[in-house]
């Protein structure tokens, strides 16, 4: 703006230049000084106009860069805020997923714990079934050794094989002789067969047991 003043009131004095170059006469000189001081006061206007312009545009132009750096502070006070929350929950999902972790591994370990005491229990109880199994054979064996012998072969013989097998297998080989001569022949060929294949089984190793 100030530009432009400088390029009016330079035209202006280059005009009275070249009118006092050419030599007018007086009244056409005070015709011209005239016509000067008119445009004087209209460069003056010009150049006041242009100035409460230029304050206009610099008031406008301080009010803009206000409201944008409002705005860039806002936007950057919103951006610290994101990432203060954004930072803030990947800490909790990092705690929960630890958490979680723990909580899997505690529950994992609880349950090898219950398996564990689970197989154990199972395996106490065959053995005190076995147990049992054991001491109720010796005593039917016990309870038919002491009968006489046309006795325990009459009930063993009504007896399916196994359990007949079962009972003989815990007597004396002697005991058991008599018996079986008390028996009906087929009856009693059948059972030392069965006799025989449960000898033959308990001879071979045994699998372990998972």
């Amino acid at each position: 703006m100030k530009k432009i003043g400088l390029i009016l009131v330079a035209s202006v004095l280059l005009i009275g230049q070249e009118v006092k170059d050419q030599g007018l006469d007086d009244d056409k000189s005070l015709e011209c000084n005239l016509i000067f001081e008119s445009r004087k006061e209209e460069i003056a206007a010009e150049l006041r106009k242009l100035e409460e312009q230029q304050q206009s545009l610099m008031i406008l132009q301080n009010a803009t860069e206000g409201v944008l750096k409002e705005r860039q502070e806002a936007l950057e006070e919103k951006y610290q805020e994101f990432e203060a929350q954004k930072k803030a929950f990947e800490e909790q999902e990092k705690e929960r997923q630890e958490e979680w972790k723990k909580q899997e591994d505690a529950l994992q370990q609880e349950h090898e714990k219950k398996k564990k005491e689970l197989t154990d229990l199972i395996q106490k109880n065959e053995e005190i079934l076995q147990e049992i199994r054991g001491e109720r054979k010796n005593k039917l064996a016990e309870t038919y050794s002491k009968m006489r012998d046309s006795k325990a072969a009459q009930i063993l013989e009504s007896m399916p094989i196994a359990d007949a097998v079962e009972i003989l297998g815990s007597m004396e080989t002697k005991v058991v002789g008599k018996i079986l001569a008390k028996m009906d022949a087929q009856k009693a060929g059948e059972i030392t067969l069965a006799i025989q294949r449960g000898e033959k089984e308990d001879a071979l190793p045994q699998a372990p047991k998972q």
